[in-house]
């Protein structure tokens, strides 16, 4: 998992306007852009699940996607699934010289491994170029069902999911992509405004730090810092 350092400012010298990294059209975007950018931003990828042929699953901590918190004195919830239903491909990938145990799928789905931090710009949902890069990239390819990923023809691909997350990753194709939360499926097209509503809650959340009344500690905002002023 992200460490969980807090890092924090005294809050006359913070820009809530202004946040790290400038998160303009968030409503113009692919809904899948968006998703792949409030996974990576401070996410970790925690664990995975499958029930071939039927469907292969992710599971990602420290979304930035706003849902209701599941108690009062818990933050909203930033952990989500993604499921692939009918998979095509599915492979687990690690770096050349990742120090991992050669078995860490495995640990990682028996959650014997801590989650591992995602890559900033290294995860994307549709993107076939991006996702031939990170094969291209692979040490080792371990294929745990279907097609050889590179024979998958990826611009033709419905749905994929293809990052880094430190030394290792993940490669899929798919039919379908399906977002999962505790309440159940979420449709992709909720997703823009979910991002928003995570970005207004983030500002409410360091204007609150501090004070008498703070929402309750979130590590995707402990560790999303506003810029300074100047």
């Amino acid at each position: 998992m992200k460490s969980e350092t807090v890092r924090t400012a005294p809050a006359p010298a913070l820009d809530l306007d202004r946040p790290p990294v400038q998160r303009g059209g968030v409503a113009d975007r692919d809904p899948r852009d968006t998703l792949a950018q409030a996974v990576a931003d401070v996410g970790f990828w925690r664990w995975w699940d499958e029930i071939f042929p039927n469907v292969f699953q992710l599971e990602f901590g420290g979304v930035q996607l706003w849902s209701p918190p599941t108690a009062d004195d818990r933050p909203p919830n930033g952990q989500y699934g993604l499921r692939f239903p009918k998979p095509v491909s599915v492979s687990f990938l690690t770096a050349a010289e990742a120090k991992v145990p050669a078995d860490w799928a495995d640990q990682l789905h028996a959650d014997k491994l801590r989650p591992f931090n995602v890559g900033h710009d290294s995860l994307t949902f549709r993107d076939a170029d991006a996702a031939r890069h990170i094969l291209a990239a692979a040490g080792r390819i371990d294929t745990r069902f279907g097609e050889d990923p590179w024979k998958v023809e990826w611009e033709h691909v419905p749905a994929l999911a293809a990052f880094w997350a430190g030394p290792v990753g993940c490669l899929v194709a798919a039919p379908e992509l399906k977002l999962i939360g505790f309440a159940g499926e979420i449709p992709l097209a909720d997703v823009p405004a979910m991002a928003q509503k995570w970005w207004d809650y983030w500002k409410e959340y360091w204007r609150r730090k501090d004070t008498p009344e703070p929402f309750p500690r979130d590590y995707a905002c402990e560790v999303t810092i506003p810029m300074k002023e100047g």
